[in-house]
């Protein structure tokens, strides 16, 4: 799909400019944390995977991916709409653009010693892409939104913590996936959520219940736009609030991040 000339003459070239640097900027300090994190060693032949990915971390790594889909969308689209590009160009070209970074990412896994190409990581990514152009084209799908947390959850083996972003990418123990859902009497802001994390095994999935903030529903009775564009980006993280996880166990946490 190409923009006609007619919606070229709309288009605010300056904003557009200042987009795609920033994509630039962005997408370079994300290339760098990942060579870091995923990519390091020497490099092999291309390869696809041997079907070990499946098996890694009981495949929580296919929501980062579907999530990371849905984020990287989301920030095309919105970059688009700012630089006056038309809603539904904007929303395919956000939609290729997510796909063709997953597919990207694991062309690269492709070259890396103790990966392969995924075809599944490919697949969950353009999903995650393929769902917030979904919640785009239908506004009912806006209340069931993905998000993520993430709590350094003490180890066993004594491991520390560390504050560099490829622990935090590699630390599913510590990262829960979160799925929103409206609920009737409760106030516009407030509602559901139903989360998924792993044990520090990998043996065993967590499930989560646990009450969720809309931060944009929340900021949207005070009409400041610059509040509304920072609670939309906050709103791909959960708000701490008290949650009951009910898989392995039963336990209840006055506050789970």
């Amino acid at each position: 799909m190409t923009l006609s000339a007619q919606d070229s003459s709309k288009v605010n070239y300056t904003r557009l400019s200042i987009a795609a640097g920033s994509a630039a900027a962005i997408s370079a300090g994300s290339y760098l944390v990942l060579q870091n994190a995923w990519w390091k060693g020497t490099y092999e032949p291309f390869h696809f995977d041997d079907g070990s990915d499946m098996k890694y971390v009981r495949n929580m790594d296919k929501i980062g991916h579907f999530y990371g889909g849905c984020v990287a969308h989301d920030a095309v689209y919105n970059s688009l709409i700012w630089s006056n590009v038309e809603h539904e160009q904007a929303l395919w070209y956000s939609f290729g653009t997510s796909a063709f970074i997953q597919l990207m990412i694991d062309v690269k896994d492709g070259f890396a010693p103790v990966y392969g190409f995924s075809i599944w990581d490919v697949v969950t990514g353009t999903a995650g892409a393929g769902y917030r152009t979904l919640q785009l084209k239908y506004p009912a799908l806006q209340d069931y939104k993905i998000k993520m947390s993430y709590y350094y959850k003490e180890k066993d083996q004594g491991e520390e913590f560390s504050w560099d972003p490829e622990y935090i990418i590699e630390d599913y123990p510590g990262q829960t996936y979160w799925l929103t859902f409206p609920v009737r009497y409760f106030p516009q802001w407030l509602g559901l959520a139903a989360g998924l994390s792993i044990d520090q095994y990998y043996d065993e999935y967590q499930a989560y219940l646990s009450l969720d903030i809309d931060l944009e529903k929340l900021v949207q009775p005070v009409n400041n736009r610059t509040l509304s564009t920072v609670a939309h980006w906050l709103n791909f993280l959960k708000v701490p609030a008290p949650a009951i996880k009910f898989q392995p166990e039963i336990k209840a946490y006055w506050i789970y991040y």
